[in-house]
């Protein structure tokens, strides 16, 4: 399924692992936070263009007609050999091949009435563009050929000889007849197959599609620079007076950069952070980088050739990458980003099958359609087979084909441990802490706080203040401060008696 797993820095095995578990049993390789998922193609340069395609019918009806006409009294002419209206074998053999060559001459005028049925006679072409290139096509003189090779063919017949005649020593007759036959079933035959082809590739234009003989004259245009890697669109496509008339967008792809796309391996439902609409890629040079991207490029069924207005290609000069590869978790851990999200249960890889949800199923199916379950471990681990794997996932069934013949089975699994897997939920729970939140939170109880301690300041400004009140108002009124006096001391001559 890919690759032997050393080549790939990020599945290199580390000197020591600190599980036990993890060191009873051997690995090649052993799984980090990336892997590579497949390879890509991103141009430097795209040269646009817009082009004319022209498929030329040059014939129009009554031009059909005269030409059909002439070639039709040629070929009833065939019918006129005297020898086919006697009996036996040689009459019989003649008339197998006049029949065949009758009823493929009538398929030839249908299909040449229909191939009309691609143009619109009322409707001028538009204006002229820069670029532009027209096919061949069927004309006129591919119409009056037909009927030249015909008529030169039949007069080669003799048509007034009998059957006694037709095989007398003298001569060869017969023989020449017999050939001049089979050459008139190759002309008509040549030509049905000419207005096939011509009519399937009118009908693809209609349909927006271009054929590969379309794509081989595009190329040969003048104002088409050479291309091996190109796109095309057809922008529109409108039956004309003289056939076909398409507008088509053509992209040309230069300086195409190979680029390698790695995914995030799960750990306890915790990834490597990436933004939405971003991957992690390397160049040739092994240097790390980001695609932004404004559609999935992981998609199976997706063309590996992206788009410069799909996708953008930068340096990636984080921390992070500069120590993904390494073997130190600490400053992984320290550096990186990680966040939490549903795995996918099984990833096609160009290193092997990655299986990142415990419950999916494995089974090995040899070429006499034998299975051999697998035993489960511990995900995320990955699967190098040369043998069909099939994967069971919840409910559904899927088989995976062998990529590559010459590949040892390898079960691969991951260089952390419990303990490094654990820490990356307790740290991403630490990281993902609303701190904004918690400051309101202490802001608003060291607010409450002041707001008491304002309070009770001011209660006890209070008291003071009416104590004093207290206070003035005794010293300045001599009568009650005698009156206290005196009850001062009738109080502790009550207390003696």
């Amino acid at each position: 399924m890919g690759p032997m797993l050393q080549t790939d820095p990020i599945l290199e095995s580390t000197s020591t692992v600190a599980s036990a578990a993890s060191t009873t049993q051997p690995k090649e390789g052993t799984l980090g936070f990336l892997i590579k998922r497949k390879t890509i193609k991103l141009p430097s340069v795209t040269k646009r263009q817009e082009i004319k395609l022209l498929a030329n019918l040059g014939f129009n009806e009554s031009d059909a007609t005269e030409e059909l006409k002439k070639a039709t009294d040629e070929v009833e002419k065939i019918k006129t050999i005297k020898a086919l209206t006697e009996a036996g074998d040689v009459p019989t053999y003649l008339k197998r091949h006049v029949n065949f060559i009758v009823k493929e001459f009538n398929n030839l005028k249908k299909e040449i009435t229909l191939l009309l049925g691609y143009k619109d006679v009322n409707r001028q072409q538009s204006k002229e563009m820069i670029c532009s290139q027209t096919l061949p096509g069927i004309n006129t003189d591919f119409l009056q050929a037909l009927t030249a090779d015909l008529k030169t063919n039949v007069n080669f017949l003799q048509t007034t000889l009998s059957v006694e005649q037709l095989l007398s020593e003298s001569n060869s007759f017969y023989e020449n007849m017999v050939i001049t036959l089979f050459r008139i079933r190759e002309i008509i035959g040549d030509a049905r197959t000419i207005v096939k082809n011509y009519a399937i590739l009118l009908d693809n234009l209609t349909a927006y599609k271009l054929s590969d003989i379309n794509l081989w004259y595009l190329q040969i245009a003048a104002c088409v620079e050479d291309f091996l890697v190109e796109k095309y669109a057809v922008k529109e496509c409108n039956k004309v007076n003289t056939g076909i008339e398409c507008k088509i967008n053509l992209k040309v792809y230069k300086s195409l950069k190979d680029l390698e796309v790695y995914t995030p391996i799960s750990y306890n439902g915790y990834e490597l952070a990436m933004n939405s609409g971003e991957y992690a890629v390397k160049d040739e040079n092994s240097h790390w980088g980001k695609l932004k991207c404004t559609s999935n490029i992981l998609d199976e069924d997706r063309d590996n050739l992206l788009d410069s207005d799909v996708c953008t290609y930068g340096d990636e000069k984080s921390i992070c990458f500069k120590n993904i590869e390494g073997k130190d978790f600490n400053k992984i851990k320290k550096y990186c980003t990680f966040t939490e999200k549903q795995p996918e249960s099984v990833i096609l890889t160009d290193n092997g099958l990655l299986i990142q949800n415990k419950d999916v199923k494995i089974k090995e199916i040899d070429t006499d359609k034998r299975s051999f379950p697998l035993m489960n471990r511990e995900v995320p681990y990955l699967i190098k087979s040369d043998k069909i794997l099939s994967v069971h996932d919840r409910d559904f069934e899927t088989l995976y084909e062998p990529i590559y013949s010459q590949v040892t089975k390898q079960i691969v699994t991951t260089f952390l441990d419990e303990v490094q897997k654990n820490s990356l939920t307790t740290l991403q729970t630490i990281k993902n802490w609303d701190w904004e939140d918690t400051k309101e939170i202490i802001l608003g109880v060291l607010t409450g706080i002041t707001c008491l301690i304002i309070l009770i300041l001011i209660v006890i400004c209070k008291r003071d203040k009416l104590r004093n009140r207290l206070l003035v108002r005794t010293v300045n009124n001599p009568e009650e401060t005698q009156r206290r006096q005196q009850n001062y001391r009738l109080n502790r001559i009550f207390l003696k008696n």
